[in-house]
């Protein structure tokens, strides 16, 4: 029963998915009205296919054969690490030297001038350092200089002091540079705090959602966009290779730049099955800030992007651009036309197909999201309205207001480690 489960969660999801579709293109049957209503549903149509398409990719990828072992790589685990707690940090460690590996792993902790020092434990495959506050990347230069620049060492693993990672992570994440032309690979997040609250649960949500379908067709096309700073894998001259550059240009959006030098020596992927855990704000101002800086470093890199990197790289960063800039106009015409009545069943048409399609994200979310329990999956549709809360008032809006904040090169969430904020990790 156990081995037919995956076989039963694609088809249910499979299910849902024709199901939207179908809905979809029969709700938008009217779509060659003009005006108003005519604008909304080609927006939502065009939005829904997407989605659907990228919920069909994000089905369970096919699993590695019990005799196709592992790559036997040697692996650098970089962890820096700023007003973190011993606990949280010991933690992130202990589960890289868990991970099932054939090759060698080392971890290298740099604490990067903590308020607190960090305190380290004893292990022949772990060395912790100290050094002055200077940032994050700095403290990424300062493991790899101890290492002499990974001398010896196939890829680089950069994991954020608050991330757990999952049974498996590091063998899924290694399975993806059989294929020689890819030079990063990043995880699916996970919630560590998903619990807390209603604000933990949406964010869990839509952490796993964006890992699992957003990057499907990026990873697909091998142009995802950026790797994750809870956990990313590298090949290492990937990072040796540009680590001045790095060093000199910018203090903020690490993760991306990475991102950026590994699309443009080859393909980014994501292996949707690698699972890491990480804390999450469990406020909602903690969560804005964290989401501005976020947005902050996507549209500090608009410029770079379009210019330096392969044309499907880009491409894509137009098509997300496009999406930024015609939802509040989407959004503008919704409240336009339902105020003034015009085609007054075309918004409500839209409407529901964003409804209908957010239904079956949150159904793929129930049927594939480990460590749920029974209820819980049962329970995920109720969660429905605060995600959409969520992204329509916190989501978006912090994206938006990043850009009042494009000087800012400040870590906007880290405080003292006995704080709420403390745990926060870099995307």
């Amino acid at each position: 029963m156990a081995a037919d489960r995956p076989r039963l969660r694609a088809a249910a999801v499979g299910c849902v998915l024709a199901a939207t579709a179908l809905w979809t293109g029969l709700s938008h049957r009217r779509l060659p009205h003009l005006g108003h209503a005519g604008f909304f549903n080609l927006y939502t149509l065009a939005m829904t296919a997407l989605a659907c398409l990228c919920m069909a990719l994000a089905l369970p990828p096919a699993r590695r054969r019990p005799d196709e072992p592992t790559p036997a790589a040697a692996v650098l685990a970089v962890i820096p690490s700023y007003q973190e707690q011993d606990a949280a940090v010991h933690a992130a460690v202990r589960s890289i030297l868990a991970q099932e590996h054939p090759g060698p792993v080392h971890v290298v902790v740099v604490d990067d001038g903590s308020t607190v020092p960090l305190n380290g434990f004893d292990h022949p495959d772990v060395t912790w350092l100290r050094t002055p506050n200077r940032g994050k990347r700095h403290a990424q230069a300062t493991a790899l200089r101890a290492t002499r620049l990974a001398k010896g060492y196939d890829f680089v693993l950069t994991v954020d002091s608050d991330s757990v990672l999952a049974p498996g992570a590091l063998a899924r994440l290694l399975d993806t540079m059989r294929d020689p032309r890819v030079q990063a690979a990043t995880g699916t997040i996970l919630a560590a705090n998903r619990d807390e609250n209603l604000l933990t649960r949406a964010v869990d949500v839509n952490l796993f959602l964006t890992s699992l379908v957003v990057r499907a067709l990026p990873s697909r096309l091998g142009i995802v966009n950026p790797t994750s700073g809870a956990m990313s894998l590298y090949r290492t001259p990937v990072i040796t290779d540009n680590l001045e550059d790095y060093l000199t240009s910018g203090t903020v959006g690490d993760d991306r730049r990475l991102c950026e030098y590994a699309l443009l020596r080859g393909r980014t992927v994501s292996a949707p099955d690698a699972y890491v855990h990480t804390a999450m704000p469990a406020t909602v101002r903690g969560t804005f800030r964290q989401r501005r800086r976020w947005g902050a470093s996507s549209w500090r890199s608009i410029h770079w992007e379009l210019v330096h990197l392969p044309t499907p790289a880009a491409a894509l960063r137009i098509v997300q651009l496009c999406r930024l800039t015609l939802l509040p106009l989407v959004c503008a015409t919704l409240a336009t036309a339902t105020t003034r009545a015009v085609h007054s069943s075309d918004p409500g048409t839209a409407l529901a197909a964003f409804g209908i399609c957010a239904a079956a994200e949150l159904l793929v979310y129930a049927l594939l999201r480990p460590g749920l329990r029974p209820h819980q999956r049962l329970l995920t549709p109720l969660l429905l309205p605060v995600l959409t809360a969520l992204m329509l008032l916190v989501i978006y809006p912090a994206h938006y207001w990043a850009l009042t904040h494009l000087r800012t090169t400040g870590w906007l969430t880290r405080q003292p480690a006995a704080a709420d904020t403390a745990s926060q990790p870099t995307v």
